[in-house]
């Protein structure tokens, strides 16, 4: 024990934390917004730091309780900083940008990391004056991740972001795709209004917040599969990337209603010039299957049961499938291998009798050895 310690201990050096009963008596006080009261107690003590606890301090609860007066009174003495920390975020999660920015004036330092909860209280106060005095405060996606949490909160603070934060327009349209792939109407209507394009590409955020592609917002309504949301955009041949629309189509539960709607727009299901329709590549070539049954074993291949009934209803519609390299040609043997023989043949024959399979891809398909011995001259044109 140093003697600095000793000499705190036995009054040389008494800390101005106040105490316990006086404590209880203003947390009761300001709990009842009992304002006068409060006021003379803290005139007589001259302080209103509080040793560290998990219990609701007085200035938690004037906050909680929305009392503006009060936190005014409270905050002209002195306060410890866990206290101002945990009556700033209690202020922020009630939407009380208010009372945030009497506790930032008071001299609370929040740093930078909180910028996005600030966007979400939508008081363009408190957000001013973290962008004073941490510059850089919206980078990181900031904006987006609180469009994500309060879309229409963020709506109203656009005009004043745009005159303060370089890169607002990249981070409010990731926030209106984001939205879009998540399927939310109203708040994608909310942020057109606000002039934005729904063609111009956008960053994508996962449920961690970390962006991982970029898309317009119609592919990204064409991937959360809303009907009212794609309706609204109203997608359009000379406007849309046509395969990136049917890509949203899905592969073990094809989205039948999308595809649909997007040929009764105009748009070309064989959208590919290269390999005929996307969707239809998904479904004969894609490694899902495969890795699905490895997964769950060959006793349970729920997902191959798929590939029939979909290549069938888009070979109807007239989507081809047309092979262009190596890979394609040995996904689709590997998922007709795991078909078996009697739904690979069925398959095979719906493919020909639409047209959706061409004789010389056929052949190359065929090719193959093991493909002969499990399908033998059965698929050979008659």
């Amino acid at each position: 024990m140093n003697l600095e310690h000793l000499h705190r201990k036995y009054g040389g050096m008494t800390e101005d934390f106040l105490p316990f009963r006086e404590r209880n008596r203003l947390s009761e006080l300001c709990r009842a917004g009992r304002l006068f009261e409060a006021q003379a107690l803290l005139e007589d003590r001259q302080t209103c730091r509080l040793r560290q606890t998990r219990k609701w301090t007085p200035l938690f609860y004037a906050v909680d309780r929305g009392f503006h007066s009060l936190v005014e009174v409270l905050l002209r003495y002195p306060h410890a900083e866990w206290d101002l920390k945990k009556g700033y975020w209690a202020a922020l999660r009630r939407r009380r940008g208010d009372l945030a920015a009497l506790i930032l004036k008071a001299g609370y330092d929040p740093g930078d990391i909180c910028f996005a909860s600030a966007l979400e209280s939508g008081d363009q106060d408190v957000v001013q004056l973290l962008l004073e005095r941490y510059p850089d405060a919206g980078s990181d996606f900031a904006i987006t991740k609180a469009i994500l949490r309060a879309p229409y909160s963020v709506a109203n603070l656009v005009p004043m972001l745009s005159e303060s934060i370089p890169n607002w327009e990249e981070q409010v349209y990731a926030g209106m795709v984001s939205l879009a792939d998540r399927g939310r109407l109203r708040p994608v209507l909310r942020y057109l209004r606000l002039g934005l394009d729904a063609r111009r590409e956008g960053a994508i955020l996962d449920d961690r917040e970390k962006p991982i592609c970029e898309m317009t917002t119609v592919e990204a309504a064409c991937g959360s599969g809303d009907m009212r949301l794609i309706r609204m955009l109203k997608p359009s041949p000379e406007r849309d990337n046509s395969g990136r629309l049917f890509a949203h189509g899905f592969v073990t539960s094809l989205d039948r209603e999308l595809i649909e709607f997007l040929i009764e727009s105009g748009f070309d299901i064989n959208c590919d010039a290269h390999r005929g329709c996307p969707v239809l590549r998904d479904v004969l070539c894609s490694a899902t299957y495969k890795v699905l049954s490895e997964i769950h074993g060959h006793q349970n291949q729920w997902s191959m049961r798929t590939i029939v009934p979909n290549a069938t209803w888009l070979a109807e519609r007239g989507a081809k499938w047309i092979s262009q390299d190596s890979y394609d040609l040995r996904c689709f043997r590997d998922n007709l291998i795991l078909l078996g023989r009697e739904e690979g043949k069925n398959l095979l024959k719906v493919l020909r009798s639409y047209g959706a399979l061409s004789t010389k891809d056929e052949k190359r398909l065929m090719g193959n050895p093991r493909m002969k011995r499990l399908f033998g001259l059965a698929t050979s044109r008659k």
